[in-house]
């Protein structure tokens, strides 16, 4: 079938019934409105051939069906009198299609659950997947299924129990009745394996599960306290059993327990003795995982490590040095004993040097330091770049003594050493005099280098502004337009370099021109200042200069009909990237676009399609103040291509217009077969609100669909575009409010508070997901409270106290939901600056404070240090600052 399977592909891709990616494709196919077809026939006549007398005509005709899913729907009643065929094969494969394109598990269930015993491999293959991805429905199969577990055939056993894991609840029950003792060992073990999987859902079943910890196979009571802990993370009744196991003579199943134990977090103190005899176990696979889980529990490094140690030094052991190196970088500074030994090891050259040692060293800190430095100097080819590498990683602690190498004698010894504080980056504060001095240096190499470390160490490296101005009145040097980089990458601390490179704009070379801009733009321009030039390059005759400026000069006076006017002449340019930049920015700036509303209407119907798209969304941003474009945007939501149609149905929503035009348009998109691509329909409806009143019988109808998120999706935007209808949104909503997957079923009660602020159920379960086991859900749930506003008041005390969670992520969306529904920012601020200190989410905690403005004037100085120190946030910081406090602002040097 793998010709036929890529002729449907090819046919299905050029119908426009497929688009690849997470995101609608520019240059889509347009969806038809005809009848499905396949190799140039029709439905139809794929239908007729399910009446052929040939049987491999009937498999094939259902072969494509099921391929073409849904769209072939209007298939199902003769599809369905297929499930009565007199051969096996065509009943199951029209039961499996009947699945596929019409969910109709009622027909199809009885004849898959026939097949699960045929005598043909692939028909039960096929029944078995098929069952699994009904679901639910398909609880009736679960007897079957469960006696698969002992079936002869791996891949059958495999099935059965991805099948089983995939029907969760309604399969508990009968996976339960495994357990009985009367039941084969083989069977019981597959059972408890599935139940531990499958989390919560399996609590019906800890009662036997309990049971069989007793049981006198050791393979069973491993896998019932496995189970447990997999179930109800039941660790008191699973311990006592795992321990005793660590004594079995089976060195799988001491295994096994061991690892179980490591998972099992905090172990409670009864289980020391038996990890402790673990330590001398004659399996080193357990004497290395019970070193880790003994460091776990107590952070004793007197115990575990001569037990790590000893491991590594032994070449027949080579297979666990790469786990005991692992948990020495656990250790951390407790390990530092082991220096010597890691040394040792990276200078071995009988093996490769090898990545796991030197990030034990790393993690094991300042001790660590000097050892590595003299490893470096000793200028092994094997070790040089990988020993520069992590003393970079080491930070403050290596700054002065890699310091002192940036001007020693040997080339590659202080190459490497300005490399490892490039790494250091803004830590490395301490070296900017070395590093400085170097720019002078006769080694070409190395004044690049030292140019690169400054950059990296930015806003901390003000000093050194004298000597990077000397690289860049050096005619001859060929770092000149680095170095005029390298000050923008400084910022505010390289204002005195201003001046300069306020002359620079008029440098004959174009780099030049080009690092002085973007310099001025990071370090901040005054208007006063820097307006007359950025109008002299308005004529500059290089466009991207020319582009740039009238960007920046926008910035500075948003008025400016000089720079617009240089926009506009940019959208007929020839260069792809001059145009689009032309166009973002025009969009961007407001009202004072308005003078180019003509010439983007006549960007719909321009040949590259990401320069239409560009100008729809660019007349969206300017609102009504691109009314003129109505008719061309009207044209442009026919068009064929669904990206650039949808893009141009969401702007004339923003603009205004009424959708007598464009919601019919986008309508025909939402019925494709695609959820990416509904999605973004769905979205776009939803902005012209009740404008989009012919949309409500399809999304009504949409409200059936299978796919849980998507129907949240639906029933929000019924809310907003028909909010009489909420009475029957409200009910379909509650079902997916009792969802077994949690983010569903948050979605669902957040949609419900927003259609009926006081339905007491919806809003209990978002309050409970503050309590949620994962910090995602628990981070989700105080999201969405947050977006609830004022009417989530009740939740205050819960998101008072998930102010102390452990993961920064909730405390971050607990301060904010607390500012949005009840402007509390006493006991937010504190939350907030301390978060300011993790950079994986500083951008969004950035993003709080900006919210909050002059209330959250308190936290000023961290944020001020941000701007400061974080070149990559200084620009958000910045903003911040001036919100909280301008006039503060502006005495800090936010430009």
């Amino acid at each position: 079938m793998n010709k036929l399977w890529l002729t449907l592909a090819v046919t299905l891709a050029a119908s426009g019934a497929w688009t690849r990616g997470d995101q609608v494709q520019q240059g889509a196919a347009p969806i038809s409105r005809e009848e499905a077809a396949f190799q140039d026939r029709p439905l139809s006549s794929w239908v007729h051939d399910l009446q052929d007398a040939d049987v491999l005509v009937r498999e094939e005709a259902l072969e494509v069906l099921g391929r073409l899913g849904p769209a072939a729907q209007p298939a199902a009643a003769e599809v369905a009198r297929l499930t009565h065929d007199p051969r096996k094969t065509v009943r199951v494969r029209a039961a499996v299609v009947l699945w596929k394109i019409d969910h109709q598990a009622g027909a199809a269930v009885p004849i898959l659950q026939q097949a699960l015993n045929d005598s043909n491999r692939g028909l039960r293959l096929q029944a078995i997947q098929t069952l699994g991805l009904i679901g639910l429905e398909a609880r009736e199969a679960v007897p079957a299924l469960v006696d698969l577990l002992t079936d002869q055939d791996f891949v059958v056993r495999q099935k059965a129990t991805q099948a089983l894991q995939s029907l969760g609840p309604v399969a508990v029950p009968i996976l339960t009745q495994a357990l009985a003792p009367d039941q084969p060992a083989e069977k019981t073990l597959e059972a408890m394996g599935i139940l531990g999987s499958l989390g919560e859902t399996a609590r019906p079943a800890l009662p036997a599960l309990t049971a069989r910890l007793k049981d006198s196979n050791p393979r069973v009571r491993m896998k019932a306290a496995a189970a447990l802990w997999g179930s109800d993370r039941q660790v008191e009744a699973a311990v006592p059993v795992l321990t005793e196991i660590l004594k079995d003579p089976d060195d799988n199943l001491r295994r096994e327990a061991c690892t179980l134990l490591l998972q099992m977090q905090p172990l409670p103190q009864s289980a020391l003795p038996a990890l402790t005899a673990g330590l001398k176990d004659t399996d080193s696979s357990i004497r290395v995982r019970s070193a880790e889980a003994l460091w776990g529990i107590h952070h004793d490094a007197h115990e575990v490590l001569p037990v790590l140690l000893a491991i590594l030094k032994d070449n027949q052991q080579q297979p666990f040095h790469y786990q005991a190196l692992q948990i020495l970088a656990r250790m951390g500074p407790a390990a530092q004993e082991a220096i010597p030994d890691l040394i040792a090891r990276l200078k071995d050259k009988t093996r490769n040097p090898d990545a796991y040692s030197l990030e034990a060293l790393v993690q094991m800190g300042p001790n660590a330091v000097p050892p590595l430095i003299d490893l470096l100097m000793e200028k092994d080819p094997r070790l040089m770049f990988l020993v520069s590498q992590a003393l970079g990683r080491m930070g403050k602690d290596a700054v002065v003594p890699l310091s002192k190498l940036v001007d020693d004698p040997d080339p590659q010894l202080r190459n490497a050493a300005v490399t490892a504080l490039t790494q250091i980056g803004p830590d490395a504060q301490d070296a900017v005099p070395k590093l400085a001095e170097a720019l002078k240096s006769s080694d070409q190499n190395l004044r690049g280098l030292a140019l690169q470390a400054l950059g990296r160490i930015g806003p901390n490296a003000g000093q050194a502004v004298p000597a990077i101005l000397e690289v860049v009145d050096d005619s001859n040097s060929p770092y000149r337009s680095t170095a005029i980089t390298i000050l923008g990458q400084i910022g505010p601390g390289a204002r005195q370099a201003v001046p300069r490179l306020l002359e620079l704009l008029k440098d004959p070379s174009d780099p030049v021109r080009q690092s002085a801009l973007y310099a001025l733009d990071q370090i901040g321009l005054e208007a006063r200042t820097a307006i007359p030039a950025l109008t002299d390059l308005l004529k500059d005759e290089n466009p991207f200069l020319r582009s740039r400026a009238a960007d920046l000069l926008l910035q500075l006076d948003p008025k400016n009909q000089a720079a617009v006017a240089v926009l506009i002449d940019q959208l007929q340019d020839k260069n792809l990237g001059i145009r689009l930049q032309a166009i973002n920015t025009l969009g961007r700036i407001g009202g004072a676009a308005r003078p180019a509303v003509p010439r983007l209407a006549e960007l719909l119907r321009d040949g590259e399609p990401m320069v239409r798209s560009r100008a729809a969304l660019a007349l969206g941003a300017l609102g009504p103040e691109a009314a003129a474009a109505i008719p061309a945007l009207n044209q442009a939501v026919k068009d064929k291509d669904i990206a650039f149609r949808l893009s141009a149905a969401g702007s004339l929503a923003r603009i205004g217009a009424d959708g007598k035009v464009a919601v019919p348009a986008v309508l025909e998109v939402f019925q494709t077969s695609d959820y990416n691509v509904r999605t973004r329909a769905l979205a776009t409806l939803e902005q012209f609100g009740p404008g989009a009143g012919a949309a409500v019988p399809a999304l009504k109808s949409a409200l059936k669909d299978q796919n849980a998120g998507f129907v949240i999706q639906v029933a929000r935007a019924l809310g907003k575009i028909a909010p009489d209808q909420t009475g029957q949104v409200i009910p379909v909503l509650l079902d997916l409010v009792g969802n077994q997957e949690k983010f569903t079923a948050l979605s669902a009660a957040q949609a419900v508070c927003q259609l009926d602020p006081g339905n007491q159920t919806a809003f209990s379960t978002l309050v409970q997901g503050l309590k949620d086991a994962n910090p995602s859900i628990r981070g989700q749930a105080a999201l969405f409270l947050g977006q609830l506003g004022p009417s989530a008041r009740p939740a205050l005390p819960a998101l008072t106290e998930a102010l102390k969670d452990s993961a920064p992520n909730v405390r971050l969306q607990a301060a904010t939901a607390l500012w949005i529904i009840d402007h509390q920012a006493n006991h937010s601020l504190p939350v907030l600056v301390e978060l300011l200190k993790d950079r994986q989410i500083r951008y969004q905690v950035l993003a709080t404070l900006h919210l909050m403005g002059p209330a959250a004037r308190a936290a000023f100085p961290a944020v001020k240090e941000v701007f400061l120190t974080d070149q990559t946030n200084r620009q958000v910081a910045g903003q911040v600052l001036k919100r909280m406090d301008p006039e503060a602002a502006a005495k800090a040097g936010v430009p």
